[in-house]
Order: structure tokens, then C-alpha cells, then sequence
């Protein structure tokens, strides 16, 4: 039985010095959807404008108008993933556990997954 290939890319909101309020996103897609999807997204972006600057950094009107256009793409469909949590410094490890339960909670059987976290620095890679 052939292992499905699944791809799942993962972005924090960063680490708020006050440890209130810290939010992990996740997009899994097999391989068949990925470059389709990747595809759509560029469109999206060429669309509203977001630009490549940080999130935080973009222009609300413009967050608004991608999010709006995100939530069309039918291949995102039960594919997105997200934990909150709050009150803690954790954040390796509650980005780790919220990959680990977006990846079961995407209900594949037989997988091999690759994980692309945004920003991860090179020394945190390893662990």
C-alpha cells in the first residue's frame, strides 16, 4: 500500500513578550493539491496586493480582501488547521504539538509527511 504524501506548512503569530496570546496555523495538502494550491495562493496575493511584508505590517483593508478571497479556494477545505493558547513561553513545543495534532486530525491512515515551518531558525530545525 503506497504511503499518502502529505504537506503541511505551519506559521506563528511570533512570541508576544507578554506570553498572552500565542496562535500556531497549519495548511496540510496531499501532493496531487500542492502545487495547484500553491498556485491559487499567488493569485490571491496578485489580487489583493498583499506584498511579501509581514502580516502585521499589511495594510487591514488588504488583510481583509485576502482572507475574503483565501476562504473561496475549495482545496483549502478541511485542510487548515489552527491552536491558540495562552499564558505560556512554550512555543517550540506547542508549535510541535499543534502540527502533530493538525497532521491526526487530517485522518490519514499510511502518510509521510514533510513539515514547513515559517521563519524556523536553522539551530531550532534540529530540535
Amino acid at each position: 500500500m503506497n504511503k499518502t504524501k502529505l504537506y503541511c506548512y505551519v506559521d506563528e503569530t511570533g512570541q508576544d513578550g507578554l506570553h498572552k496570546f500565542f496562535l500556531v496555523s497549519i495548511v496540510i495538502t496531499d501532493k496531487a493539491k500542492k502545487e495547484g494550491l500553491e498556485q491559487k495562493l499567488i493569485e490571491v496575493e496578485a489580487k489583493t496586493g498583499k506584498n511579501k511584508t509581514k502580516w502585521t505590517k499589511e495594510e487591514f483593508e488588504v488583510r481583509v480582501a485576502y482572507i475574503k478571497e483565501v476562504t473561496k479556494i475549495k482545496d483549502l477545505r478541511s485542510s487548515i488547521f489552527y491552536s491558540v493558547y495562552k499564558d505560556s513561553k512554550e512555543y517550540l513545543h506547542l508549535t510541535s504539538l499543534s502540527v502533530a495534532k493538525a497532521v491526526l486530525a487530517k485522518g490519514e491512515k499510511n502518510y509521510e509527511v514533510t513539515v514547513i515551518v515559517d521563519g524556523l531558525q536553522k539551530k531550532t530545525q534540529k530540535k
